[in-house]
């Protein structure tokens, strides 16, 4: 006689308790951290400031983090694109883009960001780690550029690139740091006038007919 088995009763669904997981936490920690930086550099740069700003535990920054250069990192990867694939058609326009982007980054609420950047990479190693990531980044970019116009013969190969790009940004931050000391100051209209004559003072010495 086969024994009758008794049916047993389904197991309940444990319910999970305390918060519900916040989809946008890590996006607030990323809007504060860039902010924190770009108003304080690396000195104010601490977990205790950038959990007030995003309104989020410091255990909550930990958890991802462990370190402070971490957190930099990823927010510079995913706040702070450091060039954007310009092609505009033509050498000068794309001069033209990058400068003004450069110039833009500059005037805009996040200035203090280069200016930040680069003198923290001269104090701090962790700082001149992330730097000097994002930098290569932004060169292999830039560099793109000019060799794009190199193969459309708009340049001429034996000009080296590196100079061409130091010449723009090098002029661009002099000018910015001259209007944030106050001896010169900038308008939108007097930095797209600088941009523009700095491009046409380059542009002949970039020129394919050597």
């Amino acid at each position: 006689m086969q024994a009758v088995l008794k049916k047993q009763p389904a197991a309940k669904t444990e319910t999970t308790r305390g918060r519900p997981r916040d989809p946008n936490m890590e996006a607030r920690i990323f809007d504060a951290a860039i902010k924190l930086y770009s108003d304080a550099g690396w000195a104010g740069f601490n977990f205790d400031a950038i959990a007030k700003t995003a309104g989020v535990g410091k255990a909550a920054i930990y958890s991802r983090w462990p370190k402070r250069e971490d957190l930099l990192r990823d927010t510079f990867n995913l706040r702070w694109d450091p060039m954007a694939l310009i092609d505009e058609g033509s050498l000068r326009a794309d001069m033209l883009a990058m400068a003004r982007m450069a110039m833009d980054r500059f005037m805009g609420t996040r200035g203090g960001i280069v200016l930040n950047l680069q003198a923290d990479s001269r104090r701090y190693e962790e700082v001149r780690e992330v730097s000097a990531n994002l930098g290569r980044l932004t060169m292999q970019r830039e560099r793109t550029i000019f060799q794009r116009a190199i193969d459309r013969g708009e340049m001429n190969p034996a000009i080296d690139i590196d100079v061409i790009i130091a010449s723009i940004f090098g002029a661009v931050t002099n000018r910015i740091a001259s209007s944030v000391n106050g001896a010169n100051p900038l308008t939108t209209e007097s930095a797209d006038a600088f941009v523009t004559h700095l491009v046409d003072l380059v542009l002949p010495g970039c020129s394919a007919a050597k």
